[in-house]
């Protein structure tokens, strides 16, 4: 509700303000050209005589009274007398130098300068001024309807399958007009646009179902110009059931020799330990720890000892 009061107040004064002699006069719609720049016109009047105080320039993008500011500076006759000091003061720092004064306040010109036109610059734009009183201001209702215009730039081109196994080829480019995109497969035309319900779309997309290899090429165009790009492709052969077979018998025989092998390898590793096992008891008999270590006397070590006595005993005698 109160924003329907303020623009029907709007609306009150503006209509009051032509009839004391404020008015701006601007066109209804502009055309340009991506990368380019283009001028929007915008001519004041106002009741004030002879004025040589200071004028400030302010264009507004989208909405009238509330729209964003994207371009405002200030000018004073005394040291401006034609504008060329008039810079942008407002906006984003990096939009700042695109956008410039091409008019002289002076002369009643507020004419606008954009340099390097982009699609989102598509928009209606108003243009307003204010004299040294902040009351002495007037913007223009009507604004002015900036239309961007592209030639075909193709940004995707590729070959994709999905999960049922169908190819396709998808061509997308961009362009304003929308362009026409064709899909061109070995002589034969395919072709689908399918467009976005934005209402600054400037993107299109072409698909077609592909069934062999080769090449295949996108082809798309405006009034503005035409582009060309080419991708080639295989699509692999269909296996047939018997290698299919085949291929699915020779994974069983190997899964089976795997299993096999690793049953080998735990018995062969089974036997290594029991055998080291047995070693290690043999090594720790009582028995045979004893037996080496007492080594018993042999017949002729017990002869010489009897014989040794018997000559000591027919000595004594």
């Amino acid at each position: 509700m109160k924003r329907f009061l303020f623009l029907l107040w709007c609306f009150v004064f503006l209509q009051a303000a032509k009839a004391n002699g404020w008015s701006v006069e601007t066109s209804e719609n502009v055309f340009g050209y991506l990368g380019k720049k283009v001028t929007l016109p915008c001519t004041i009047k106002h009741p004030i005589s002879n004025y040589k105080d200071s004028i400030t320039v302010i264009w507004k993008k989208e909405l009238f009274m509330e729209g964003l500011i994207i371009f405002q500076c200030l000018t004073t006759y005394s040291t401006d007398t034609n504008g060329s000091h008039c810079v942008n003061q407002a906006g984003d720092t990096q939009e700042i130098g695109r956008y410039m004064l091409a008019g002289n306040p002076w002369q009643n010109d507020l004419s606008l300068l954009i340099n390097n036109l982009t699609y989102n610059d598509r928009s209606k734009y108003f243009c307003r001024f204010q004299l040294t009183r902040k009351e002495d201001a007037f913007e223009g209702k009507t604004g002015t309807e900036l239309l961007i215009k592209g030639p075909p730039s193709i940004n995707h081109l590729s070959a994709s399958v999905d999960r049922s196994g169908v190819y396709s080829v998808v061509c997308k480019a961009e362009g304003l007009p929308l362009p026409n995109i064709t899909l061109v497969e070995h002589g034969n035309m395919n072709s689908s646009l399918t467009r976005n319900n934005q209402s600054a779309i400037k993107m299109g997309e072409a698909r077609i179902t592909a069934v062999r290899s080769g090449t295949y090429t996108c082809v798309t165009m405006n009034e503005i110009g035409k582009e060309e790009r080419t991708i080639q492709f295989c699509i692999p052969a269909p296996e047939s059931k018997s290698s299919a077979a085949e291929r699915g018998n020779l994974n069983t025989i190997t899964i089976v020799c795997i299993v096999i092998s690793g049953v080998l390898f735990g018995i062969i590793i089974l036997l290594g330990i029991l055998l080291i096992k047995k070693n290690q008891a043999k090594n720790l008999n009582p028995e045979r720890l004893i037996f080496s270590k007492t080594k018993p006397a042999s017949k002729f070590e017990e002869s010489d000892a009897d014989q040794i006595y018997v000559n000591v005993s027919q000595m004594a005698m």
